[in-house]
């Protein structure tokens, strides 16, 4: 998985444009090592800050985000873990939270 791009995907403006990236995790994450997942969820988690009460067209980009995380299963937890603690993803998205504790 080439991670820059990926980077790149996620941080546009364009909601198409971040759920083709997100799609590309779901899509090439049976054939990543332990430590490229780890990079492509550590750069997934980044759609959490996006705030859907002033973003509303990124509500279907978390939607599938939280989809293909949880889908991932428990080899991303410790990801998962660290990445709350780095950031407000858990306050800023409770559709994420709901969906992780549903798991």
């Amino acid at each position: 998985m080439d991670i820059d791009r990926l980077v790149v995907q996620l941080a546009s403006q364009d909601p198409e444009e971040v759920l083709a990236g997100v799609h590309s995790v779901a899509d090439e994450s049976d054939k990543l090592d332990d430590s490229e997942l780890t990079d492509a969820v550590s750069v997934l988690c980044s759609v959490f800050a996006s705030d859907v009460t002033e973003r509303p067209e990124m509500e279907e980009v978390i939607e599938v985000a939280t989809a293909v995380l949880v889908g991932l299963g428990p080899r991303i937890v410790p990801t998962l873990l660290l990445a709350m603690q780095q950031a407000d993803v858990v306050r800023l998205n409770p559709l994420f939270v709901r969906a992780m504790i549903q798991r």
